[in-house]
């Protein structure tokens, strides 16, 4: 933007010359370095905190589908990056050992309930104690606790979407073997929903960003065009200053001065057509400061959206 505001001075004051306007004297001559120098203090530097700028990411949330319950996969009726439904059926196990194991509990239960129910009668009649009673009521209730756990892996064989998503990369076939294992994920499930924007800004720009101010974005996706969108917040934390737990003592380590993530909204979703994840673009925040300033991050942000015609990146 700059060099472009120095270009149409320079180009100005060539036209003044040639229509004898002005003498080309020294100060004419080093004027284009004076210009530099005060865009640069009047507007440039001072935009960068008042009207910061950065790169756009959009996200979306992430579901790693592990199932409760082992055994080989007989059907996987889901096809890749397919709009589904919550509880639409990912895929299904094996069933029979787990419908095995309820029948068999189920069984002990009406044993167990038959007893239960004797054993009070004898009661009743003088015939029997107290203690042989509270034995089967406890039998009892330990078999029902066996059956709804039977009954829950059993119901788990039917691996469904938790949200409303699509999965991608379905490599997984009829046959496979899985595991009820925390890091045995098998497919990869991606909610839709509002998308998930967030904007990288330089940590010395950030002083005046508040949650609630304008902001705008052009996206790669969409050249010539500029979104209306608004500050949600300055997120607390960045990955270079979370401490995990271990065993060691603070060691010393190279600090850099890495740019802070700052989350977005688009104010209006039904302008958008479609945001995948992934998709990036160019934001700029608008700060209750320095309005004068914020008019070259405007034009500069337009720019951009007109040279996402032609650049790829």
């Amino acid at each position: 933007m700059i060099a472009v505001l120095i270009l149409l001075y320079v180009g100005l004051l060539f036209l003044a010359v040639k229509l004898k306007l002005i003498q080309l004297t020294t100060f004419w001559k080093i004027s284009p370095l004076i210009w530099f120098v005060f865009l640069n203090i009047a507007l440039i530097i001072p935009m960068q905190f008042y009207a910061p700028g950065g790169p756009v990411l959009t996200a979306r949330y992430s579901v790693q589908i592990v199932p409760n319950v082992g055994g080989q996969v007989i059907e996987v009726p889901v096809q890749a990056n397919e709009p589904l439904s919550k509880g639409d059926v990912l895929f299904r196990i094996d069933p029979i050992p787990y419908q095995a194991a309820v029948d068999n509990i189920a069984a002990g239960l009406d044993l167990a309930r038959t007893r239960l129910g004797q054993a009070q009668r004898l009661v009743e009649r003088g015939a029997g104690t107290v203690f042989d009673v509270e034995s089967a009521q406890a039998q009892v209730a330990q078999l029902e606790a066996g059956l709804a756990n039977a009954q829950y892996n059993l119901d788990s064989t039917v691996v469904r979407a938790p949200s409303d998503g699509y999965v991608t990369n379905v490599a997984l076939r009829v046959g496979a073997r899985v595991a009820a294992a925390p890091l045995a994920s098998v497919l990869p499930f991606i909610e839709t929903g509002d998308p998930i924007l967030g904007m990288q800004v330089s940590q010395k720009d950030l002083r005046y960003v508040e949650a609630g101010q304008s902001a705008e974005i052009a996206f790669k996706m969409y050249p010539g065009r500029v979104y209306n969108a608004q500050v949600v917040r300055v997120l607390p934390a960045s990955a270079p200053g979370i401490q995990a737990p271990s065993g060691s003592a603070a060691a010393p380590q190279r600090i850099a001065h890495a740019p802070l993530w700052v989350r977005l909204k688009l104010q209006d979703l039904s302008e958008l057509p479609k945001l995948p994840a992934g998709a990036t673009g160019t934001g700029a925040i608008y700060t209750d400061k320095g309005a004068p300033t914020q008019v070259i991050r405007r034009i500069m942000i337009r720019m951009d959206a007109i040279i996402n015609y032609l650049s790829p990146m």
